[in-house]
């Protein structure tokens, strides 16, 4: 099957050696709570009061990081209210691994050999373990305890200041997702009901709010569903119907869902709450819910001004908002876009008239695919970006990484000089960093420190290239959950970019190395 081959050409000299003593913006500190034999994840990040970056002392001690580890990839995302995050998905997800093929060809378009690996680590290695009743694949751990919340498959989506988990777990054979606070789960509502999702929960001036959704039976059929947001005002549910009302059309099904919520300081009567609907021809769509009376009542409004039309686009999602209505946000497009078809990020700048802005920058490229994690309240925006712009269409996936973004108006830009940066540029210079590279990033808080995901080498890589790969770790190489926390002092810190080696990219027919399959799972790990 097809693979990337990287043939670094630079020199040995390139190795850490020459570190110096206060270089970087970051300290990394990792978590594995079963040690490294199963990948593992940093999905949440608590927060707190403070500012790493203006005078408070911060260290591995000072938030709480969430960990989940993964024994199998999920294949239907515990996140997903539908699988793929598509209209269609219950129609790939019923026809097994011919239907995953089917997908990874028309939504992927990688060739047929990477879709074959792709379908054996998410279908034959991953979901059908799930269909036949192993519900042990992924479990989750809120800082260093040996003890994992829940004792079937879950996903933590939130955490808050006072380390409460927000997120979704398994029950038994009966409910594939049952949205949780704490350890309290959702109670199942009706007849149809099949299942509920929670992904953030706060307390505001208006009441105690979670944000979510719930996913019942479609006209009696046991294999395909639909799901609506929800919005839970101090106990009491709202689903909220699609803005185009319908159900179904074809083996397309309505979904939605809400990712966050936040309140108007002004007026705590206006409430604004972001995520997706399914508008009148059964697309997903990115929206907007709007409360003018402290959340008794919900109207939608659709994320405007997008490049393409909305039958362009395989789904429109926001997955984050902040205390200033500035949310963000991707949208998959399905016509394909410089060889690929991208997730594309987006912001939107005020979520009371909500209108398409593109990112911009030097990471940023025409068809660059990313996954957003979160904004803070300082406008920092981190997830997950392509660093190469090679062809995934008829080829394989591009390598990616981490990334920080100060959009519009943030608070602390001039750190960042003003621009985006790969979180793996944000980390060179501090010795003990190069045992890492910053795959993912899921969460920020706004105090600046950062929950997310990197490649670990026991014994630190052999150069401090940005693009290493497995042939440049002497030792154990494995993807554990890592926390990155802002060095505090300004005059220890500093912008080292890291080396960028000549590499060649090659394609040809060896197989996927483990980690290559394992980051074939992180494709739309998407934590808000």
């Amino acid at each position: 099957m097809s693979s990337k081959v990287f043939k670094i050409s630079m020199v040995a000299a390139t190795v850490a050696a020459s570190f110096s003593a206060s270089a970087a913006l970051y300290n990394v500190y990792h978590s594995a709570p079963e040690g490294t034999q199963y990948p593992t994840y940093g999905s949440a990040i608590s927060e707190l009061g403070g500012d790493c970056w203006d005078g408070m002392t911060c260290d591995d001690s000072t938030s709480t990081l969430v960990s989940e580890v993964k024994r199998y990839q999920e294949g239907f995302l515990y996140r997903d209210e539908s699988p793929f995050s598509i209209a269609k998905g219950y129609y790939y997800l019923n026809r097994g691994s011919k239907g995953f093929d089917e997908y990874c060809d028309r939504y992927l378009g990688y060739s047929d050999k990477v879709c074959d690996s792709w379908v054996s680590t998410q279908y034959w290695s991953g979901y059908s373990k799930e269909e036949s009743g192993n519900y042990q694949g992924s479990f989750v751990y809120v800082g260093e305890g040996s003890q994992a919340l829940f004792d079937e498959n879950s996903v933590v989506n939130s955490l808050s200041e006072t380390l409460i988990p927000v997120g979704n777990t398994r029950s038994g054979s009966d409910y594939r997702n049952l949205g949780f606070i704490d350890t309290t789960l959702d109670s199942p509502s009706g007849s149809d009901f099949k299942s509920s999702q929670y992904w953030q929960s706060k307390q505001l001036v208006a009441g105690a709010f979670t944000v979510g959704s719930i996913t019942r039976n479609n006209a009696g059929d046991n294999d395909e569903y639909t799901s609506k947001p929800t919005i839970w005002k101090n106990g009491i549910k709202s689903e909220i119907n699609w803005f185009g009302k319908d159900a179904s059309e074809g083996d397309f099904l309505a979904q939605g869902g809400v990712r966050a919520i936040y309140e108007d300081s002004s007026n705590s009567s206006s409430l604004f709450a972001v995520g997706y609907t399914s508008d009148k021809d059964v697309r997903l769509r990115a929206a907007v819910f709007i409360s003018s009376d402290g959340g008794e009542s919900w109207t939608t409004k659709l994320v405007d001004g997008f490049p393409y039309g909305s039958s362009e686009y395989a789904n429109q999602i926001l997955v984050d908002v902040n205390d200033s209505g500035v949310a963000i946000g991707t949208a998959k497009v399905s016509e394909g876009e410089n060889g690929a078809y991208p997730n594309a990020p987006f912001y939107v700048t005020d979520v009371s008239s909500p209108v398409y802005k593109s990112f911009s920058g030097p990471i940023f490229f025409s068809g660059v695919g990313a996954t957003l994690g979160a904004i803070n309240n300082n406008n920092n925006v981190v997830g997950t970006i392509d660093f190469e712009q090679t062809r995934e269409i008829d080829g394989a996936p591009r390598a990616q990484k981490a990334f920080i973004a100060p959009i519009e108006n943030a608070a602390n830009k001039d750190i960042f000089e003003g621009r985006a940066w790969f979180l793996d540029d944000l980390t060179n210079g501090i010795e003990s960093n190069n045992a890492y590279r910053i795959v993912e990033a899921s969460d920020i808080n706004d105090a600046g420190i950062i929950s997310g995901t990197a490649y670990y080498c026991s014994t630190g890589y052999n150069n401090s290239a940005i693009d290493v790969t497995k042939s440049d770790c002497s030792g154990n190489e494995s993807l554990v959950a890592v926390k990155l926390v802002p060095i505090s002092d300004e005059a220890q810190r500093s912008i080292q970019p890291r080396e960028r080696s000549e590499t060649k990219v090659e394609r040809q027919g060896a197989g996927f190395g483990i980690l290559s399959l394992t980051l074939l799972g992180l494709l739309g790990f998407r934590r808000k």
